[in-house]
């Protein structure tokens, strides 16, 4: 506890999570700034769309110091993915269900069952899948959202980023 008349902390050292008044700023933006986003797409394009997607998200909620990483299969994806975990470091990760083209051993269904139950990952999952049975499967297990392909228009991701930043934060 600071001392009486102190300031509070904003930042808790342990967890580098923001506390007080820079907490309050931060919660009140409808997402945060500096979010490494993470897209995992065996198809160029389709990575290519969906951070496409994403800058204009970014772009629109006035978030700064976003970066964009993209990956092949989620196997190629798990160091820098471990990396932003131990580093706390907010994230988007967008899964393929199927990434077999470029070697993926791994579905986007495992992806998503790892991150949450193996790394107990606290970012925003997407399942951005052409199979809807698998996005349906990404919702029920955990993921904050299912973006079919093509995918869907840019007020759903708004909205969709919005709600899922909500869920994981303050």
């Amino acid at each position: 506890t600071p001392p009486r008349g102190a300031a509070p902390a904003e930042i808790s050292p342990a967890e580098g999570v923001p506390v007080g008044r820079a907490c309050r700023e931060q919660c009140a933006k409808p997402v945060p700034d500096d979010v490494a986003v993470v897209v995992v797409d065996d198809s160029a394009l389709n990575r290519s769309c969906i951070i496409r997607s994403l800058k204009r998200v970014q772009k629109e909620t006035a978030a700064a110091g976003w970066t964009y990483h993209q990956f092949e299969t989620i196997e190629s994806s798990q160091p820098f993915i471990r990396g932003i975990h131990e580093t706390a470091t907010t994230a988007i990760v967008s899964l393929d269900e199927q990434m077999g083209s470029r070697g993926g051993v791994m579905t986007g269904i495992q992806g998503t069952e790892w991150l949450l139950h193996d790394l107990k990952f606290n970012g925003v999952i997407v399942s951005a899948s052409g199979d809807p049975d698998a996005g349906r499967m990404h919702l029920a297990m955990g993921a904050h959202a299912n973006w079919g392909k093509p995918l869907p228009n840019h007020a759903t991701i708004l909205e969709d980023i919005i709600n899922a930043f909500a869920a994981v934060r303050c």
